[in-house]
Order: C-alpha cells, then sequence, then structure tokens
C-alpha cells in the first residue's frame, strides 16, 4: 500500500516532526503552570502577612481571593493562548517559538476558535489510555494525534521557517556569491 502522503509533506505544509509539537506543547503547559504556582505562592506569602498581623480566617479570605483571581486569570490566559489564538492565528505561543502552526486538514487555513476549542476538549482521548493520543504522531501518516483526528487538523512547519531557519529568496545570489 503506498502512502497517501510522501512522508513529512501534506498538501498544507511540511508536517511538524513530534519533537516541535513536543516543543510547542511544553512551553504552552509548562509556562503558565510555573507562573501558577509562582503567583499562588505570592498569595500564601500576603496570606501569612495577613495572618501575622490579624486573625486566621483574614488570612485564609485573602488567600482565597488571591487563588481566584489567580486561577480565573491563568483559565482566560489559556482559553486565549489555546482557542482564540490557535483558531485566529493558527499558532499559540509555544507553537510561536517552535516555528510549527495548526490547520485544517482540507484548506490549510487557520481552524477558527470553535474547532480549537473542541480539539483541546479532544486532547482528553489523547490522555485516556496513558497518553497515547499525544505519542500517536510518532507513527501516524500525517503526524497527527486523536484530536487533530476527530477534528481534522494537521500541525505543519510555519511559512518561512522550513528546518526552523528563514527561507532564503531564489533567484539571487547569496551574500558573499561573487
Amino acid at each position: 500500500v503506498i502512502p497517501r502522503y510522501a512522508p513529512g509533506y501534506h498538501p498544507a505544509g511540511q508536517l511538524a516532526e513530534w519533537g516541535s509539537r513536543a516543543l510547542g506543547y511544553l512551553i504552552d503547559g509548562v509556562v503558565p503552570t510555573i507562573a501558577t504556582f509562582v503567583l499562588l505562592l505570592v498569595g500564601v506569602l500576603i496570606a501569612a502577612g495577613v495572618s501575622a498581623s490579624g486573625s486566621a480566617s483574614a488570612a485564609g479570605i485573602t488567600f482565597g481571593v488571591v487563588a481566584v483571581i489567580v486561577l480565573l486569570g491563568m483559565s482566560a490566559f489559556q482559553i486565549w493562548n489555546l482557542c482564540y489564538r490557535r483558531g485566529v492565528r493558527g499558532q499559540t505561543l509555544g507553537q510561536q517559538v517552535a516555528k510549527i502552526k495548526t490547520v485544517g486538514e482540507q484548506t490549510g487555513a487557520p481552524v477558527g476558535f470553535g474547532t480549537a476549542f473542541v480539539r483541546q476538549l479532544a486532547h482528553f482521548v489523547d490522555s485516556i489510555a496513558l497518553c497515547i493520543g499525544f505519542l500517536a504522531p510518532l507513527w501516524d501518516e500525517k503526524n497527527q494525534t486523536w484530536a487533530d483526528k476527530m477534528v481534522g487538523t494537521v500541525v505543519v512547519l510555519a511559512p518561512g521557517e522550513a528546518g526552523g531557519h528563514p527561507q532564503q529568496p531564489t533567484g539571487y545570489p547569496q551574500p558573499g556569491y561573487m
């Protein structure tokens, strides 16, 4: 059986390798997690200061208010980054660093907020069986996770960034050629 696409190629662009996808995912997940932890730690320190000068209940309320603000803020940031930004621009902040983007398999264009949101929800299926769905791009013909297959997306190299280097214009001698 001949594969439908040559390895690594899709009409929407050069398919992103698993390592680039993992890098983008780590940046999108680890950075907000660390920021949340640091901000909650600040909340604990503020509550400890309130507790030292007043009652324990005031400290608990203070920490509760700080925690709610931090968690709502981080949730809003994640929805903006993982759903809005990916849906409208095709890239999360982590994908921008990794020089990859998520596009519709049929259109090659950003998929919109709704599809990006459903894709995020579908990642639950990727994680059900020991996160095997996140590893699926290692053997899948189109380097797709199960969530990608469910919503019809592929992850490709961002234009002009093939191999992590800007593409050189063709037809012109490179600097130092002559």
